[in-house]
């Protein structure tokens, strides 16, 4: 697989148009990172595509607003104070609108790579941004997490349930437990109305799969 990345000569062709990305610019250090760190971010560009393609199917879908993971770093939510401060930065997040009801979803692509400790590390962490500090952020209560497995299938799900159950039974906040969803897929193989809508998803504590968007989806 090749993986083209931008450079200088590029970048100035896109800033005399008035289309440079926004932040830093280097492309040494694009050219630096690692194989493994690109693919986990073109897949996590692939979801924010995938909502893309969703609004575009569904006539009563729109997409009202898009964050790649390289603008939430640049505005990321902090927590803490001083030198303990942590930059929680999800993978992607859009804003969808199904009808009148909103779904915002923040991405976590998850490739199999990460251990135990570090994955409820950032469960802690998403769940002590989820209230005001998230909506300080972005202006909206509505919030899903949306755990995608790109690589490791059904059973690095359930590894990721089971993490995540451990986190919330440990600070007595099971009822936390809607603000999750996990699957398994390739986000540049499924068809968008699966993604969204297709009841395989998991919530954790709970045996019923269920879609992303839908019934008995209570991050909207």
């Amino acid at each position: 697989m090749a993986i083209y990345c931008l450079d200088n000569q590029g970048y100035q062709y896109l800033s005399h148009a008035g289309l440079e990305p926004s932040g830093r610019f280097r492309a040494s250090e694009l050219v630096q990172r690692e194989f493994a760190f690109l693919r986990h971010h073109l897949q996590a560009i692939d979801l924010l595509v995938l909502a893309e393609r969703l609004a575009q199917r569904y006539q009563q879908v729109s997409l009202a607003r898009m964050r790649t993971e390289r603008q939430l770093r640049q505005e990321p939510i902090l927590l803490g104070s001083g030198n303990s401060r942590v930059r929680v930065v999800p993978d992607g997040w859009v804003d969808l609108r199904v009808g009148q009801l909103q779904h915002c979803l923040a991405f976590e692509l998850d490739r199999g790579t990460e251990r135990k400790n570090k994955i409820q590390s950032k469960v802690k962490h998403l769940l002590e941004c989820s209230g005001a500090p998230y909506q300080q952020a972005f202006g909206t209560t509505s919030l899903t997490v949306a755990w995608v497995v790109a690589q490791g299938g059904d059973g690095r799900v359930e590894e990721l349930v089971r993490w995540t159950e451990e986190v919330l039974r440990n600070a007595g906040i099971t009822h936390e437990a809607d603000l999750f969803r996990f699957a398994a897929f390739d986000p540049a193989e499924i068809e968008p109305g699966r993604a969204f809508f297709g009841a395989f998803w998991r919530r954790p504590f709970d045996e019923r799969l269920l879609p992303l968007i839908g019934e008995d989806n209570g991050g909207a």
